[in-house]
């Protein structure tokens, strides 16, 4: 999560000097940006949270299917089918952690997409204004 607002930072940081060229001032299409990066890497810090969470509950169902075969080896305490479960339980966990992580992906690749329409947006706003501004009996040259 801190990823994520470290990432809204910086991007703020270099859209801040584009925001106000010579060309004109950019405020309502930074903020607009700036709105739907936050959007992006909120969700983004949220599902990397709930990834983490299933990590660490496959790996602690992992742990405990180990322990059970160990207790199951050394004083016969503990039935068979509770390391098996316990195994796939934790493989199933371990699943849904790495299907979370794809969403992350596409929500990361989506924010560089964006960040980048945007940048361009920014370079080719003062080109169309200008053109705008061309009289009409010589834009038809």
């Amino acid at each position: 999560m801190q990823d994520s607002l470290n990432e809204v930072s910086v991007l703020s940081a270099m859209i801040t000097p584009l925001s106000s060229t010579e060309h004109g001032d950019f405020s309502e299409d930074r903020t607009r940006e700036f709105n739907r990066q936050l959007a992006i890497n909120t969700r983004r810090g949220k599902l990397i949270q709930n990834a983490l969470t299933s990590f660490y509950v496959s790996l602690s169902l992992f742990v405990a299917a180990t322990v059970t075969i160990g207790l199951r080896a050394a004083f016969r305490v503990v039935p068979l089918w509770i390391p098996n479960l316990l195994g796939i339980i934790g493989t199933l966990f371990l699943f849904y952690a790495c299907m979370i992580l794809i969403a992350e992906t596409r929500l990361a690749l989506r924010s560089v997409r964006s960040e980048m329409e945007f940048t361009l947006l920014l370079r080719e706003k003062p080109v169309r204004e200008n053109l705008r501004k061309i009289p009409a009996d010589l834009s038809t040259c």
